[in-house]
């Protein structure tokens, strides 16, 4: 019904999405799918409005999500247009660090698919120094993640090979102990046979 986004959205950019613009979104919209379209709508048009006129990004190139489907019929293609719309906010706010961090944190294969949607966007128009910044950023973030990966992974495989090794030189201290308590028993057995027998001398 547009609620959600639009408290993200104001807790994004609070000074463009404020509260007399939040105020024009109908709660409990969700009964209604005329009054969903009708928030959606708004969301839409001033997210347009913040691209253009905010980050200088004209979204004439962008596939615009059609938000009647969405009302309607929950179209989840063009819900996540308006979602990539919403991202593409997020990592260019003020508090963008915290949200790169959080993407940062996502699943190596989700981190490829966020990426690529931020791209995108970024692709619409020659980019200017701060979407530079953001998407280096993102790369140096998503870079140093995959080294973090590789060195676990090695340093996984050398703890496995030590593993072996300790298992190796265990099994072997265990013949050897099994060897040497082997032997023992046999010169026991060896002494029992040769011992003179003093069971009594005559007085």
């Amino acid at each position: 019904d547009g609620l959600a986004i639009s408290e993200c959205l104001q807790q994004l950019v609070p000074e463009f999405f404020n509260r007399s613009w939040r105020s024009k979104i109908i709660p409990e919209a969700s009964a209604s799918w005329r009054l969903k379209l009708s928030n959606l709508k708004k969301i839409l048009k001033s997210m347009e409005e913040y691209y253009n006129e905010s980050l200088h990004v004209s979204l004439t190139n962008f596939p615009r999500p059609e938000v009647q489907l969405i009302a309607e019929q929950e179209n989840k293609e063009h819900m996540s247009r308006l979602l990539q719309l919403l991202l593409g906010i997020a990592v260019h706010c003020d508090q963008k660090e915290k949200y790169i961090q959080g993407i940062m944190a996502l699943e190596e294969v989700v981190q490829h698919t966020v990426m690529a949607l931020i791209q995108e966007l970024m692709s619409l128009e020659t980019p200017s120094m701060v979407q530079m910044e953001v998407y280096k950023e993102l790369e140096e973030h998503h870079q140093q993640a995959r080294e973090e990966l590789k060195a676990f992974q090695m340093e996984n495989e050398s703890l496995k090979q030590l593993n072996h090794e300790l298992q190796k030189k265990y099994a072997e201290q265990e013949d050897n102990m099994k060897e040497i308590t082997s032997e023992i028993l046999e010169l026991r057995e060896k002494v029992k046979i040769h011992a003179p027998d003093d069971a009594g001398t005559p007085g």
